[in-house]
């Protein structure tokens, strides 16, 4: 599965992902694929369990990982879940589940646009969450680089990353800059 929305695509996109769906990416249990979006106004809602952008999510089973998301322009809005405080769904990343394994972040790299993401019980950016316990999944690998203007947050509970793991993960997130070494985020209260 491959996307990608440019200038030329003509404006603006609108997706809500349906039961367990991602709002662009994976369907139910699926991985986002590749994603690649450098301009216009993309909003991107979960559907229960899914992420806004990324994997597709799974009551039971395992949520999808993000796969490989790009972003290099736009300004683009993701929230995961369907809005109901339990949908375990990154606002960009992984698929969430209820009972079962939270997906992976995947590969994300942003380095342009205005990008606001939030997380129902998982990170605004990475991995997805799970009610299980040490069953959410991992924030995978994020590079944000070239200064662009991004806004994330967790949403359902402390103890979630704004940028990495999803709720219940005990994997660990790689978070870089362009230049390959650690990225320093303020994170406002």
């Amino acid at each position: 599965v491959s996307l990608t929305i440019t200038s030329t695509s003509n404006g603006s996109l609108e997706a809500v992902g349906g039961q367990n769906g991602a709002g662009i990416g994976g369907g139910k249990n699926g991985p986002g694929g590749n994603i690649t979006i450098s301009d216009g106004t993309i909003t991107a809602q979960g559907g229960q369990f899914g992420a806004g952008i990324g994997g597709g999510g799974s009551q039971s089973g395992t949520g999808g990982s993000g796969g490989t998301i790009t972003i290099s322009g736009g300004t683009v809005t993701a929230k995961g879940g369907s809005g109901s405080i339990l949908s375990y769904g990154a606002g960009i990343g992984g698929g969430g589940s209820q009972s079962g394994t939270g997906g992976s972040g995947g590969t994300i790299t942003i380095s342009g646009g205005t990008v606001t993401a939030q997380g129902q019980y998982a990170a605004g950016i990475g991995g997805g969450g799970s009610s299980k316990g040490r069953q959410g999944g991992s924030g995978g690998a994020i590079t944000i680089n070239n200064n662009p203007t991004v806004i994330a947050s967790y949403g359902g509970i402390t103890g979630v990353a704004d940028i990495g793991n999803g709720y219940n993960a005990v994997g660990s997130t790689t978070i870089k800059n362009g230049s390959g070494t650690d990225l320093t985020y303020i994170r406002l209260q």
